[in-house]
Formats: structure tokens, C-alpha cells, sequence
């Protein structure tokens, strides 16, 4: 009697098949995880350096400063990336010399009530601001928010009723992208 060794080209047809279909399930949740991930870090990073910039503020008792720039050079209001320094905003056209940080977001929308706040020497801002933090989908499911209050405090949206979609931090009510 002889034993078989290996697989028939059926057999082979057919898990390959099966083995199309699974990957052709998994590979849009695969995307949109990280596109999630991706706008989950830049609000990290946005948090981090309006905490670290009001810290700074109260630790040097002057002003530090965050704004939105495209080029990473001049606060020139385009939501491209940021820069945090220390000082009051400058005008556009003046390039920001030792900025504490600097950092660029690609691939990402920013819809924002501000396009720079500045901490006093106290910790306050000089204005309440909220940027919405889009993928270039503008999927509910990946959208973020950061706030500022007047006060200086910086918080981030919540998923507060567990259905994947965050709510502003400050009405509670789903983001979405404009």
C-alpha cells in the first residue's frame, strides 16, 4: 500500500483560498488601526507639549508659547506641525530661534478653536483652545481632541460610553472632522 506525501493541488487551491478571504477581512481593520495609532500619538504629543510648556512657563516665570506652524521655523497658523518656545508669539514672518520643541505632523488634519496659546508665568493661557486631531479619512473612529482651558490645564478626549468614538473634553459631545 503507498502513503501519500503532500497535498493534492486541490487541497493547496483551497487553502489558499481560505487564506485570501482571512487577509481580505483583516487588512482594512490592520489600516484603520494604524491610522488610529497615528492621531493617537500626535494628541500625545500635542498634550505633552502644552503640559511641558506650562510647566515651563511656572518653572522660568515667563511666558512659553505653542503655535501652529507648517514649516517648523515661524508661527504662521497652519496647523503642519507645531512649535513651543519661550516668549510671546512673534509675528509670521519671524523665525522662532531656540524653540523647546518642534514637531511635524503629516498625513493629518487640525481643525483648532486657536492657532497658538501662550502660558503666563502662573500657568494660565492667555485663551481656552480645542484642536480636533483628524486622519486624511476623517473616520469618527480615529478623530481626537486636545483642550485647553483658560486656566491652563490641557486634557484630552475620552471614549466615555465605549463605542470607539471620542467625545470633546470639554461638551462631551462625539468629534467629528469639518
Amino acid at each position: 500500500m503507498l502513503r501519500r506525501q503532500g497535498f493534492s493541488l486541490i487541497e493547496l487551491l483551497v487553502a489558499v483560498a481560505v487564506l485570501s478571504i482571512v487577509l481580505a477581512m483583516a487588512v482594512p481593520s490592520l489600516s484603520q488601526t494604524r491610522r488610529s495609532n497615528e492621531v493617537k500619538t500626535v494628541q500625545s504629543q500635542l498634550l505633552n507639549d502644552l503640559t511641558r510648556a506650562r510647566g515651563e512657563a511656572i518653572t522660568r516665570g515667563n511666558q512659553v508659547s505653542l503655535c501652529a506652524s507648517s514649516d517648523g521655523l515661524h508661527c504662521d497658523g497652519v496647523w503642519g506641525g507645531w512649535l513651543t518656545f519661550e516668549g510671546a508669539v512673534p509675528a509670521s514672518t519671524t523665525a522662532i530661534a531656540q524653540p523647546l520643541s518642534v514637531v511635524s505632523i503629516a498625513g493629518l488634519a487640525v481643525s483648532a478653536t486657536a492657532t497658538q496659546v501662550t502660558f503666563a508665568g502662573w500657568g494660565a493661557a492667555d485663551a481656552a483652545m480645542e484642536a480636533t486631531l483628524c486622519d486624511s479619512d476623517a473616520d469618527p473612529v480615529t478623530t481626537r481632541a486636545v483642550q485647553v482651558s483658560a486656566l491652563g490645564r490641557a486634557r484630552s478626549s475620552v471614549d466615555a460610553n465605549a463605542d470607539a468614538v471620542h467625545e470633546s473634553p470639554t461638551t462631551g459631545v462625539a468629534l467629528t472632522c469639518s
